[in-house]
């Protein structure tokens, strides 16, 4: 559950564009009985460490090419003044 609160945050967020898929990809996550309809991440597993570092690993190495990237950095989308 907080993992899907952390992929919505992270898709409404400026500066980048967050790939959800792949973040599941990563993760390992493969959509269990104890994922819910709209929920892509299991409800109940816990994720190792190596799991999530890595998140920030795809995040840290530049040789990963954009289509494989979770993260892909937008940088102008910061400097676009909100109204």
């Amino acid at each position: 559950m907080e993992l899907n609160r952390l992929m919505l945050r992270l898709t409404m967020m400026p500066g980048f564009d967050f790939h959800q898929d792949r973040f599941v990809q990563i993760l390992g996550a493969n959509g269990t009985s104890n994922s819910t309809i709209n929920s892509p991440m299991p409800t109940t597993k816990s994720y190792s460490i190596g799991e999530i570092m890595k998140i920030f690993r795809n995040l840290l190495d530049d040789t990963i090419p954009d289509q494989e990237n979770v993260f892909v950095l937008k940088p102008k989308q910061l400097l676009i003044k909100k109204r």
